[in-house]
């Protein structure tokens, strides 16, 4: 027996209630369907501009390569000396690793929100996410929406 306020449920009872509630809370899938073409619409528009940044990045990066075989030159040309040769070559690194990860993150961005996409439907779908849960998951939910309900 589960008890909600003042009223006994049997945790059988308790269950087939959220679950008809889920199913009630889930969005249609036509709903659903509308929210990922808008999703993915404006998603498109995030990983173009994406794209143009990965590319004002590249150029960037193929700059500081060159600096870099510049700054090699010199130093086996003996046109500077070591300690400029490392104050230059730390600098350049340091703005080579900034751009190699932002680079990175945006490749990761897209990925992450391709991935995401996919996913979305099936998040939509209280009742469903909620009947592929574990009895543990299931217990959390509704221990989190009864919380809920009293605040």
């Amino acid at each position: 027996m589960h008890f909600i306020g003042c009223i006994h449920i049997s945790g059988i009872e308790l269950h087939e209630k959220f679950e008809e509630l889920l199913r009630h809370l889930s969005f249609t899938s036509e709903f659903v369907n509308e929210v990922v073409q808008l999703v993915s619409g404006k998603v498109e528009e995030i990983l173009k501009s994406n794209e143009n940044r990965l590319k004002e990045l590249r150029q960037q990066l193929q700059g500081i390569e060159v600096m870099i075989a510049n700054v090699d030159q010199k130093l086996f040309s003996d046109v500077i000396n070591d300690d400029t040769y490392k104050r230059n070559m730390q600098k350049f690194k340091g703005e080579q690793g900034k751009l190699n990860d932002e680079i990175e993150n945006l490749n990761n961005l897209a990925d992450n929100i391709q991935e995401d996409l996919l996913v979305l439907p099936y998040m939509l779908n209280l009742h469903q996410v909620y009947m592929d849960a574990p009895l543990g998951q299931k217990h959390a939910m509704i221990r989190e929406v009864q919380r809920r309900s009293h605040i």
